[in-house]
């Protein structure tokens, strides 16, 4: 593909086709398509005749080094039926898979192409013929599928980390039902607390994960409090626990919802919902906290850690600094069993704690008074109570 000037391409694509939806709570599909219509769709795509029927047209060449070119691609016979009758959401669905497929990627490329975008950014140069004819798609792939899956992102409205997923439980109707009738409302949380309880569902669906976590929080399902214990270090993101990377313990230089850069931007469950629950969660996150591995401990890069999750854990729980401290404490003085170990590990949350470390003075411009306390210049005087 011909490069396109990166600021004539982000114009362009923003004119073609919608913004995918940033924000919270990040959003997911009502419902995902049916297992059977996206079998039925993948069964349909490998028995179009090959080679697929469809040319590639350069509708406006670049005017100059910094312009862009527009192109599409024409679908003929079968490979047009076939786009034309499939919904866009069971097409993204059926097809989103051959994209990482070297076999199936450029004919997966080709048919969603030329179904969601009609004019191209860009002259891709495309001449695929088949697996034996490849033409200039080896050069072009890597990025012709990532603009391939912006495309399917953005005709679902969904942001950048999205991919299809089965959806297990539609937010929409859970809540409208479990709005008025108490009985589905025990149903439904039961349901999606055995589901979470399954640990395939971690690696296999985080996305799904992420959406159940949202009902419950909307839900305010403090009965869910245990299963949100077991999830608070759970980074939907990577399908797995936390782990620090490079940069994470600094100030953000931003805030994005999209690409978190700093640990107060990453949506784990131990400071997004957690506090929310009020603090029936309390003796439950520090039992976890004790609990922690050394990994989980570690602050280093590739840690859990823990110490800093704590922290905010704390500070969004609306409590002080001395009621964090306090709560551990008395923690401590009921669980007469701990290990030296354990011990250990609260020792160093309430290390943090003390020391001020892992917050930043940002949070002297939150509205709420006690939050403003954890910035590591607030002075205190008079101490606040908790409302």
């Amino acid at each position: 593909m011909k490069p396109v000037h990166s600021c004539n391409f982000i114009l362009l694509t923003a004119f073609l086709a919608a913004t995918p939806a940033a924000g919270e709570p990040p959003p997911v599909p009502s419902l995902s398509p049916s297992r059977a219509d996206v079998e039925r769709a993948r069964a349909a795509f490998l028995k179009i005749s090959r080679p697929l029927a469809y040319k590639y047209v350069v509708d406006r060449k670049a005017q100059s080094p910094f312009g862009y070119a527009l192109s599409h691609i024409e679908l003929f016979r079968d490979a047009k039926e076939f786009a034309k009758k499939t919904p866009a959401t069971d097409l993204i669905y059926a097809l989103w898979p051959f994209l990482t497929n070297h076999t199936y990627d450029a004919e997966a490329f080709i048919i969603l192409q030329g179904a969601l975008e009609p004019k191209m950014a860009g002259d891709w140069g495309l001449n695929f013929l088949d697996a034996a004819h490849p033409g200039t798609w080896p050069q072009s792939r890597r990025y012709a599928v990532a603009h391939c899956q912006w495309l399917c992102r953005s005709a679902l409205g969904q942001p950048e980390w999205w991919y299809p997923h089965p959806v297990l439980f539609d937010r929409a109707r859970v809540l409208a039902e479990s709005k008025t009738n108490a009985v589905a409302r025990a149903a439904h949380i039961e349901a999606m607390v055995k589901s979470l309880a399954d640990a395939t569902i971690r690696t296999e669906n985080p996305l799904e994960v992420n959406n159940i976590l949202l009902i419950l929080d909307a839900l305010k399902a403090r009965e869910a409090v245990q299963t949100f214990v077991d999830y608070m270090f759970y980074d939907w993101r990577t399908g797995g626990d936390y782990r620090l990377r490079e940069g994470d313990l600094i100030p953000p230089p931003r805030y994005d919802p999209n690409k978190p850069n700093n640990l107060s931007q990453v949506q784990l469950p131990a400071f997004m919902y957690l506090p929310r629950l009020g603090d029936v969660s309390v003796p439950l996150v520090l039992r976890r906290l004790a609990n922690a591995t050394e990994e989980e401990r570690s602050v280093e890069i590739g840690g859990g850690a823990a110490p800093a999750i704590a922290v905010k854990y704390f500070m969004w729980l609306r409590f002080t600094e001395q009621q964090a401290l306090d709560a551990i404490a008395d923690f401590q003085s009921k669980e007469e069993e701990l290990s030296t170990e354990q011990k250990a590990a609260l020792a160093e949350v309430t290390a943090a704690i003390l020391e001020k470390k892992y917050r930043f003075d940002a949070l002297l411009k939150n509205s709420n008074p006690i939050v403003r306390t954890w910035a590591p210049s607030f002075t205190n005087a008079p101490p606040i109570s908790r409302p």
